[in-house]
């Protein structure tokens, strides 16, 4: 049901979210890959090696698996524990314990994902360039919005930018407005009321979109209409000492090739905020 994007696009699923749950059971060793799906969707799936096993019932899903996943060692699945990398956290608990239940152990398929999904190709690359494209315009459309109007409400500027980005062909989360105090606590799209953005406050946008089933691509917008005041000024200079800083440490761990974790840039970041 859309749970696992990971597991659709490993399978070669494309956009499909079949309504049953399904597997694809790899053995690490020898042994012969085999796919569960239900019994209604399973001529569906792309062509892939092993075996294709169906099921109808719980009772037969759960025999499937008691047959295909080992008593003893280790199976990965889209499971971290404490929900530390909630990207990958895909699968819940219940079908996690229904793997165990056959007496495995169930750890995260996480440095697997790195390893194989995580890095793009040509076509990743292409498609996210255009997607970045296609915001930062938006994001231009926007600026020119603020600037032409005399009076822009938050609703306006949300159109413009919601507008930019469907003729991109992006597609993603609705943009992000929040105006004045409401950028610290903004819920994504829906402006807490429709006001006339005044002179001399703070805007600020995100913009999240893909094109197709490429990458994600972000674009950020902070802006003021009018000349800022002092304390606006010392807030935008404390946030881009705080982004060069976050860019020149991933540089040098890059260079050098050292594992490195989102936290470790948030909290690069927040020494300077």
């Amino acid at each position: 049901r859309g749970q696992s994007p990971i597991a659709r696009r490993a399978i070669g699923l494309g956009a499909r979210d079949p309504p049953h749950r399904f597997f694809f059971w790899v053995p690490a060793g020898d042994g012969m890959p085999a796919l569960v799906a239900h019994v209604n969707e399973i001529d569906g799936f792309p062509e892939l090696p092993g075996d294709q096993l169906s099921y109808a019932s719980f009772a037969e899903l759960r025999g499937r698996l008691d047959k295909l996943v080992p008593t003893r060692g280790r199976v990965a699945m889209e499971h971290v524990e404490m929900g530390g990398a909630p990207d990958v956290a895909r699968v819940d608990w219940g079908t996690v314990s229904l793997v165990q239940s056959g007496g495995c152990d169930v750890v995260s398929s996480l440095e697997l994902v790195n390893a194989f999904l995580g890095p793009w190709g040509p076509a990743d690359a292409a498609l996210h360039a255009r997607a970045h494209r296609m915001l930062a315009l938006a994001r231009e459309l926007g600026v020119a919005h603020l600037e032409a109007e005399r009076d822009v409400t938050e609703h306006a500027l949300l159109s413009t930018l919601r507008g930019a980005c469907v003729r991109g062909g992006v597609s993603g989360p609705v943009p992000s407005v929040a105006v004045g105090d409401r950028t610290t606590s903004r819920v994504a799209g829906v402006p807490f009321e429709d006001r006339v953005i005044g002179r001399s406050t703070l805007v600020a946008v995100d913009l999240v979109g893909r094109v197709g089933e490429g990458p994600y691509a972000h674009v950020a917008l902070a802006i003021c209409r009018g000349e800022p005041g002092a304390r606006l000024r010392a807030m935008f200079a404390r946030s881009r000492t705080a982004r060069d800083r976050a860019v020149a440490s991933l540089a040098e761990r890059f260079e050098k090739g050292v594992r490195t974790l989102g936290y470790e840039i948030d909290r690069e970041i927040a020494t300077e905020l």
